[in-house]
């Protein structure tokens, strides 16, 4: 069993995100849960079993406005678990992405890193989103407690699920988000299939 929950957030725009801001967020989220993945995959591959455990967040599943570049660093975890996944399936791997909504952790508190929103133009997306966390750090209706039960459930699982959302903000944040996404793509279908080679 490996749990993947080293991590932290940043938050800027994306017009005014900082180079080394950014590169040391995907070192810690994204480089830093590649590396510690690999030095345990020849261990699970010898036994023919394990389990994988991301910790990415409703940002691998969707963007926010003042986390573009955390939400870029859970979604590119969440890409590299389903080709995990599909490797490891053969070899009695399995993987989870848990993808929490707002939980009352130090996220929202000292972990997270800011960098300040002085363009006008994005005060009312993501430096109104960036105000709102750093009021709701200790807020949040996520209970700690109940997502590590809810993990341990998971670990203790024989067919565990790809994703586990959790919270109801979650949940409701990810469904109606898959549900636009699904439609959007449905309404586009007939120039979807017309990019093909017109069939001989």
């Amino acid at each position: 069993m490996l749990v993947n929950n080293a991590g932290y957030g940043y938050q800027a725009s994306i017009e005014e995100g900082v180079e080394a801001e950014i590169r040391a967020q995907f070192d810690a989220n994204v480089f830093g849960l590649f590396a510690m993945t690999r030095a345990v995959l020849p261990v699970m591959r010898k036994a023919r079993r394990g389990h994988v455990i991301n910790i990415t967040s409703v940002a691998g599943l969707m963007g926010f406005p003042g986390s573009g570049y955390y939400a870029a660093s859970k979604h590119a975890v969440e890409g590299w678990s389903d080709a995990l996944a599909t490797e490891g399936a053969p070899l009695g791997i399995k993987v989870t992405c848990v993808e929490p909504g707002p939980f009352r952790t130090d996220w929202a508190g000292r972990s997270l890193h800011q960098t300040e929103n002085r363009i006008e133009d994005y005060a009312e997306t993501a430096g109104a989103r960036m105000k709102n966390t750093a009021n709701y750090s200790g807020k949040q209706p996520g209970d700690p407690a109940r997502a590590a039960a809810a993990m341990i459930a998971l670990a203790e699982n024989d067919n565990p699920p790809r994703h586990l959302v959790m919270g109801a903000f979650g949940y409701e944040a990810v469904t109606t988000k898959l549900r636009e996404r699904l439609a959007q793509i449905e309404a586009w279908k007939e120039t979807t299939l017309g990019t093909d080679f017109p069939a001989e």
